[in-house]
């Protein structure tokens, strides 16, 4: 992508795109037929295609979802582009780069081996914490083959398992392993829940990456296990962290740290994190792994996840093995 104050062009799949731009209005032209795409300060939504894309801008960042595809475009003058399948974060700090990310780069894959161990290492914390979980979270393969769309909630809105290493290839010390037990949906008014929740599981020497939410509202809960650190930054109108101090809730308790201080959970607390709040989790070296709740509003992977640094939210498969339970993104039509 090639752009300047006044526009915009873009060249990619089979035909070209042009974007002309202002402050009040982009306009699209996209394979046979045009796309209008009218902007605000804070949102803008194209219609395009036989489906309809958001684009969500903030400052200096604009987002795009559109098909099976999630495009995230940062333009901040010159023209600095991230592009990931199945979810992208970006970081519109790097004006003037253009990067091309996929989520299913070459070379950036999680082995399905990987992803069993993790969940059955998961399923032993939940034990040993005293956990149980819905039935639907121990389906095997073959089980999901005979669920008709009775189950059609546990499909739409994601619930179940989630192991994510962001593409980077280090699932031992950058990664995540988790389960959405309950979700409702901001697209379908058929699952009309303003909350979900989910459990969450690190190992010793695993981090997860610094983000934000910019529509989720959440409760991390430390259930058992290790202790838990979180860092924790404001953000600006341009989604910067900055160097100001953060209100912290903790279990009933209002304070105010200095930006980056860690907050540690041990088993039981809490902490709220607000939408715009960055923070991201690591386990306190020797205390041992962590199980975590979440209670938060209604949870979208897909599009709610905003990392500091570009990186991918749902790996690739390299299918060295069967899987042992199927992921939240891996569930076949009802019949």
């Amino acid at each position: 992508m090639a752009g300047s104050d006044i526009g915009q062009k873009a060249m990619y799949g089979a035909g070209p795109q042009y974007m002309a731009g202002s402050d009040i209005g982009q306009k699209a032209m996209y394979g046979a037929g045009p796309q209008y795409m009218a902007g605000s300060d804070i949102g803008r939504k194209a219609m395009y295609g036989e489906g309809p894309q958001y684009m969500a801008w903030r400052g200096i960042a604009r987002k795009a979802m559109y098909e099976e595809w999630a495009q995230y475009m940062v333009w901040s003058g010159i023209v600095a582009s991230v592009e990931i399948v199945c979810g992208i974060c970006y970081n519109p700090r790097k004006v003037g780069h253009r990067l091309a990310i996929n989520a299913t780069q070459k070379g950036r894959t999680m082995k399905r081996s990987e992803i069993n161990r993790a969940i059955r290492d998961m399923e032993q914390m939940i034990e040993q914490c005293g956990f149980q979980l819905p039935p639907f979270c121990y389906w095997t393969p073959e089980e999901w083959e005979t669920k008709d769309h009775e189950y059609d909630e546990i499909r739409d809105n994601q619930l179940g398992w989630d192991i994510t290493d962001y593409g980077l290839d280090d699932f031992e010390h950058v990664g995540f392993s988790l389960i959405t037990l309950r979700n409702g949906n901001q697209k379908l008014d058929q699952y009309p829940k303003p909350y979900a929740e989910k459990l969450l599981f690190l190992y010793e020497g695993q981090t997860s990456p610094l983000h934000f939410h910019w529509s989720k509202m959440e409760d991390i809960i430390n259930r058992g296990g290790g202790n838990i650190l979180i860092p924790v930054y404001n953000s600006d109108e341009n989604e910067e962290m900055i160097d100001t101090d953060v209100t912290v809730h903790s279990d009933g308790r209002t304070y105010t740290v200095p930006a980056g201080t860690k907050i540690r959970l041990t088993p039981g607390e809490s902490i709220t994190v607000q939408q715009g709040m960055y923070h991201a989790f690591e386990v306190e070296e020797g205390s041992g792994p962590v199980l975590l709740g979440e209670v938060s509003m209604t949870n979208d992977d897909d599009a709610d996840n905003r990392f500091y640094d570009p990186i991918g939210r749902f790996p690739e498969i390299e299918e060295d093995e069967a899987p042992y339970r199927l992921l939240c993104k891996e569930y076949p039509k009802a019949r």
